[in-house]
Parts: structure tokens; sequence; C-alpha cells
């Protein structure tokens, strides 16, 4: 199973793809708009990556890339795909694209009175397993409370206010 890596953007054929995953993967609250993923991708804010084994979709991720760090915003699994290492490969591709530079991504804090509680700690534990590190980096959006990830195992609250300070800017 070898993936490949295909940038897209709003008008390519993966798009539709992309999109309908997104739609699937994602609860609303969580989406940013189409619209706006497009014109960061089309404009160099973002890398839109979408991920082939020979003709068959397995998944996309978003990333906002800079010199030193790479953030995963969004990155899916075909639904149909999932459980097979797909998400594993595709982490691996994002790795590989970006060599040398430190990989992070959000995911919701472990909370055992949460209602997806047991997803929370499940993704936890694939990330981990790929190579990933919990930050004590934290944040609250929509009341949803998320902890920051990364290859890097002392990634610090510099590391992370660096990258976003130049969030915004074009991609190095």
């Amino acid at each position: 199973m070898a993936l490949a890596a295909k940038k897209f953007y709003g008008r390519s054929p993966d798009y539709p793809l992309v999109q309908a995953l997104y739609r699937r993967a994602f609860p609303p609250r969580e989406r940013i708009p189409g619209i706006a993923l497009r014109w960061m991708a089309a404009h160099g804010h973002l890398d839109a990556l979408a991920f082939w084994e020979k003709k068959k979709f397995c998944g996309f991720a978003y990333l906002a890339v800079q010199e030193k760090t790479v953030f995963i915003v969004y990155l899916a699994v075909d639904d149909r795909l999932r459980g097979q290492g797909y998400g594993s490969q595709i982490l691996n591709c994002i790795k590989a694209l970006y060599p040398g530079r430190t990989i992070i991504l959000d995911v919701e804090k472990a909370d055992d009175s949460a209602d997806n509680a047991r997803q929370r700690r499940r993704r936890i534990e694939f990330y981990r397993r790929n190579g990933f590190y919990e930050t004590d980096q934290t944040f609250t959006m929509r009341g949803v409370r998320y902890r920051i990830m990364s290859t890097k195992a002392d990634f610090t609250e510099k590391d992370y206010k660096a990258f976003w300070q130049n969030v915004g800017r074009k991609k190095t």
C-alpha cells in the first residue's frame, strides 16, 4: 500500500471527493467554510493534499506550512478505509513531504465526562503510536478544550507562539 499525495484546488477533479469526506468527517461546528479553505490553498496559506492508492481515493489533509513547523488543520481518511492503516500512511507521507519540520495538530482533550470520551482517547492513542507527543499547549474553541500534539517531544509554548505569529503569511 503505497500512497501518493496530490495537491488539489477548488476546481480540481479531487475536490468533490475531498468536500464530501470533509462533510462526513467533521461536524458543522468544527468546519471552516469550504470557500475559505479554497481561498487559503489558492493563495499559498495552506497546502491541500489528496491521498491516493493507485486510483483509490484514501483521504485528505489541509496543512498550514511554515519554515520549521507544519500544522495539520484537517486530516480525514475515507470512512470505508478506516482501521486499515491509511491514517498512519497519510501521516508518514506528510512527514516525508516536510522533512526536518515539526508536525503539530490539535485533538480534543481526554475527558471521561465527554459524550465522545472513548473516541477522544482512541484518537490520542492513534497519534501517539504514530510518533506524536502530548504537549502542555491547550486552547478552547466553541466550548471544546483541545490539546496540541507534536512530533517534537519538547514542543514549547514559545514554539507554538512562533508558529502562530507566521500564520496568515504565505508558506515558506
